[in-house]
């Protein structure tokens, strides 16, 4: 029996937030959700749609800096495969404008957010529990302290986690910045202490340079996103 496409872009839909949930804890579960979303989303998809979203600057940019990549790995002195693997790094940039396409057309697109923060929000109450208590953590939660890479890191690397704490703290201050006109205080300081978590650990637990160097750039975009 054949799916239509209905049922296909429901699919995608779904993957793409079980990706998204996936993505602090796991690259191999999330590898294969991407490609299981792919082959969802890609027969759904028209190309006049694709071909307007790479005439913009989130869906064009992207494939510009791929392609600025690909021209520079023919300068690279050394041999091919290693070149192309060097580029392979640059392939989930390709992804962004089909995500585009796909959540324009469709009304899941807060569930992805919402499920993003949730599971950043497990990562960030394990973070604390492993900086805080590390000793009682690691006797009573044998399976997380089994992965735990470094000083208050349960999954992957320092880099991902405060890269992803970064990504939560902003968008939980620009959900506070747009509920600010609503006059909401409760959820504005519940949003606001949200993210003095996720930034707290950043610059006291996990601290990278690239989240130091790329912070205040997102910032003033914010900034000049809700004030002008």
């Amino acid at each position: 029996m054949t799916l239509d496409m209905r049922t296909l872009q429901r699919i995608a839909d779904w993957l793409a937030v079980a990706v998204v949930v996936s993505l602090p804890w796991s690259t191999s579960v999330s590898v294969i959700l991407i490609v299981l979303w792919l082959l969802a989303v890609l027969p759904t998809l028209v190309i006049k749609d694709i071909r307007r979203e790479l005439l913009t600057a989130a869906g064009g940019l992207p494939v510009l800096l791929w392609l600025l990549a690909a021209i520079g790995m023919l300068w690279a002195d050394v041999p091919w495969p290693e070149r192309l693997d060097g580029l392979g790094g640059f392939h989930r940039l390709l992804v962004i404008p089909l995500l585009l396409v796909q959540f324009r057309r469709s009304r899941c697109g807060p569930c992805a957010s919402y499920g993003f923060l949730i599971s950043a929000s497990v990562m960030l109450a394990l973070s604390w529990l492993y900086t805080l208590f590390p000793s009682w953590a690691f006797a009573h939660v044998p399976f997380f302290g089994a992965h735990v890479k470094a000083f208050g890191v349960p999954a992957k690397d320092y880099i991902l986690q405060s890269g992803i704490f970064l990504i939560c703290a902003l968008g939980l201050i620009g959900a506070a910045c747009e509920r600010w006109r609503e006059v909401r205080w409760r959820t504005i300081a519940a949003l606001l202490g949200l993210a003095a978590c996720f930034l707290a650990n950043i610059a006291f637990v996990a601290t990278s340079r690239t989240t130091v160097v790329v912070a205040p750039l997102l910032a003033i975009v914010l900034g000049y996103r809700y004030f002008g």
